[in-house]
């Protein structure tokens, strides 16, 4: 099991030290960072890949609300479980907005926290071999567009940015015309492998 990383984000010690202590995270593998208020919680999220933010929506000197909009833009993949005293309407209605993945009232369970996160987990492994697969795919079929000497489609695989994380697609578009050029098969296979 791919390891998790949890933020709780909370000005409430208590809460802080609950979430953390009343389960054993590392039998899950995952490991919990603590914030007591958003700007904390930004810090840590530029600093470590968090996978899911717990964060309280009334907080001081920056909201649940804000907190959740500035790192969302920074990582739109991240998970949010929204945890608050209030029922209230309006704050429940933003959450949804800004793709909030569950909303729990205070006081609550840890159990029910844990069975919340587990099943954020579910969602990111699947997502990520979803990922992982197309990234095959779209190596194999790079290969073998080369292989049948078809320009267009390895071209059309390069365009794909998604693949491309790591390098700009004119980085990749450089690498890729070198590597024909010199029409070196094993120097091909080693960056299809890479």
């Amino acid at each position: 099991m791919v390891e998790c990383k949890l933020l709780v984000a909370d000005d409430e010690q208590y809460l802080r030290e609950k979430v953390s202590s009343n389960v054993d995270w590392e039998k899950y593998n995952c490991r919990v960072f603590q914030a007591k208020d958003g700007r904390e919680a930004l810090s840590i999220l530029k600093e470590e890949d968090i996978d899911i933010l717990v964060t309280d929506i009334r907080m001081p000197g920056m909201s649940g609300i804000e907190l959740i909009r500035r790192a969302k833009e920074e990582r739109p993949q991240l998970r949010v479980i929204v945890i608050s005293e209030y029922a209230d309407f309006e704050y429940a209605r933003e959450s949804l907005r800004l793709g909030v993945e569950d909303y729990v009232l205070k006081p609550f369970r840890t159990q029910r926290l844990l069975d919340m996160v587990q099943r954020l987990r579910a969602k990111i492994a699947q997502e990520r071999d979803a990922s992982d697969d197309a990234r095959e795919a779209a190596h194999s079929e790079m290969y073998e567009a080369i292989s049948r000497s078809s320009l267009p489609g390895a071209f059309r695989w390069l365009i794909n940015r998604e693949l491309f994380v790591e390098h700009s697609a004119a980085s990749a578009c450089r690498r890729l015309g070198s590597l024909l050029k010199a029409g070196n098969e094993a120097d091909l296979i080693a960056e299809l492998e890479s």
